[in-house]
């Protein structure tokens, strides 16, 4: 029996899960998860306002191991601290959350759910059932077609992940311009929060379009290697340029065959509609099937409309047949505001990313990985 199903187990569908939980603890939240294991370890930057805003505190203490869990350090909770940041492994918060909400009572199934009326037949008792299966939704497909998507390509970008030893450290910004300024490309970095020996670090590489076309295929599920001889000069010298750079300002050292890089379009996207009805149904897209922003973005403003979503199920009385028209309209007025609010700040991002790479052209050299490093 189930009140609430969720179908994807992800960060944001975990918290989604959670926010639920806590706003209506008798309510049965059943969530199908079809991996075993996360797919995704990259580094991630998790804003603590997105763990505040519209979300429900406990702050027992099973919240406080979840905080503990993702921050390294027992804390009060983040609502002291609600203009900073960190920087975390994704499969480590989703570790974190997994764990959070099986004390919490939250049931998570693993198997894989093929449509819409497979999840309905599998629960003829629910009335509400979440869609946050990813980016590539099959449910969000089956709900609006191929053509209900709102889209914007803003970046094309190489992203390299590594692991080192000797941190966490990350460039300073004079450290960070210093190297940018040499290199043929405009690069970022996000440095995580240390496990055992060794420390994550994600970089993005902003190219233009003409190199990006000539990278070898490669993304994170099939990544390519920092030694390829497919990758284009001007990148290869980049990154030697850029991991020389690194090891000599902040003494870390780089884990030999570690490297792993996959391209991808950063894009602005966003449903036409985050609320349906069927029959006597709600089906409501969250997370990445709902809309995605890049730099870094995606998972706080998914964790925001998570809350948002927990909050408007539980003002609305609950999970009741008679009250669904009432809910998806609530939803879909909140999508507005949501998706305006996010592409805005997506859009001035990718303005600030753009100005970078103007005064880089005006007023840098490029220089090959032995300027840099000798």
């Amino acid at each position: 029996m189930a009140d609430v199903v969720i179908v994807g187990a992800g960060p944001v569908g975990l918290w989604t899960a959670l926010q639920i939980k806590k706003r209506m603890p008798r309510a049965a939240v059943v969530m199908y998860e079809r991996h075993l294991e996360y797919q995704r370890s990259h580094v991630l930057r998790l804003d603590h306002w997105s763990l505040l805003l519209y979300s429900r505190k406990s702050l027992n203490a099973s919240e406080q191991a979840f905080y503990t869990d993702v921050t390294g350090k027992r804390v009060a909770g983040v609502h002291l601290e609600f203009a900073k940041s960190l920087y975390i492994r994704t499969s480590d918060f989703e570790a974190a959350l997994r764990a959070y909400a099986l004390r919490e009572g939250i049931v998570i199934e693993h198997r894989t759910i093929e449509s819409l009326a497979h999840a309905e037949s599998l629960h003829p008792e629910c009335t509400v059932f979440l869609a946050s299966d990813g980016a590539r939704s099959r449910f969000r497909g089956e709900l609006l077609g191929d053509k209900g998507i709102q889209m914007h390509n803003l970046q094309q970008v190489l992203e390299l992940k590594f692991e080192e030893t000797g941190g966490p450290r990350k460039l300073d910004t004079l450290q960070l311009w210093d190297c940018n300024r040499q290199l043929n490309f405009t690069l970022s970095e996000y440095v995580g929060r240390r496990r055992g020996e060794t420390t994550p670090v994600t970089v993005r590489l902003f190219l233009d379009e003409t190199t990006y076309g000539h990278l070898p295929e490669m993304s994170f599920k099939s990544p390519c290697g920092i030694d390829s001889p497919e990758l284009p000069k001007t990148v290869q010298a980049d990154i030697e340029a850029y991991m020389r750079f690194r090891a000599r300002t902040v003494g870390t050292r780089y884990v030999e065959g570690s490297g792993k890089l996959s391209k991808l379009g950063l894009s602005a996207y966003a449903a036409s509609r985050f609320g349906f009805r069927r029959q006597d149904k709600a089906w409501i897209l969250v997370g990445d099937a709902a809309m995605g922003v890049p730099y870094f973005r995606a998972l706080n403003s998914g964790m925001m409309l998570g809350s948002r979503l927990a909050m408007l199920i539980a003002s609305n009385g609950g999970v009741t047949p008679e009250r669904l028209a009432r809910l998806v309209r609530r939803i879909e007025q909140y999508r507005i505001l949501h998706v305006w609010t996010e592409f805005t700040i997506a859009r001035g991002k990718d303005a600030l990313i753009n100005g970078i790479k103007a005064v880089r052209a005006r007023l840098a050299r490029p220089a090959t990985a032995r300027e840099l490093t000798r």
